[in-house]
């Protein structure tokens, strides 16, 4: 099958380019010379590329950061609404799901055994809430990091 790579390479960006010519793409090796061509009729940089794809990182992890915050504007605001701005309050919230936990496990123990695995259930939603709610702030803050050293490197302020 024949392709017109030149045609489609004038339509791509020097990001998408940089891809095809690094051989992170399915693309075959005509494709990656045609991309390589591209990339020098449009005076592309291949001695400074480094640099070039460090800010290419870096806008990628700023947008990342930007969709992250935009998906949790609601629980930003009611959080803001009926807390105080103090970010602090994930340890008082959990201390107090823990005492209505402790509650609700040794009623439902008391009780019948039905009530019990009723009870195992929230349990695990919770315990699974808290690990999620880990793992993100985790990744959020490794992405802080990550975008703060590309900005030194880039004498970006």
């Amino acid at each position: 099958m024949y392709y017109n790579w030149e045609e489609i390479f004038k339509e791509k960006t020097y990001k998408e380019l940089y891809a095809i010519y690094c051989g992170k793409t399915t693309h075959d090796n005509e494709a990656i010379s045609f991309a390589e061509k591209e990339l020098q009729k449009r005076n592309f940089d291949f001695e400074n590329s480094d640099k070039q794809t460090k800010k290419w990182e870096l806008e990628n992890l700023l947008k990342q950061k930007e969709v992250y915050n935009m998906s949790f504007q609601e629980y930003r605001y009611s959080k803001d609404r009926y807390f105080s701005n103090n970010n602090n309050n994930t340890p008082t919230a959990l201390v107090i799901a823990g005492i209505i936990i402790l509650m609700l496990g040794t009623f439902a123990i008391g009780s019948s055994p039905e009530l019990f695995f009723m009870f195992i259930i929230p349990v695990g939603l919770i315990a699974g809430g808290v690990i999620a709610m880990g793992v993100n702030s985790k990744k959020e803050k490794i992405r802080n990091e990550r975008i703060e050293q590309l900005k030194k490197g880039l004498n970006i302020t």
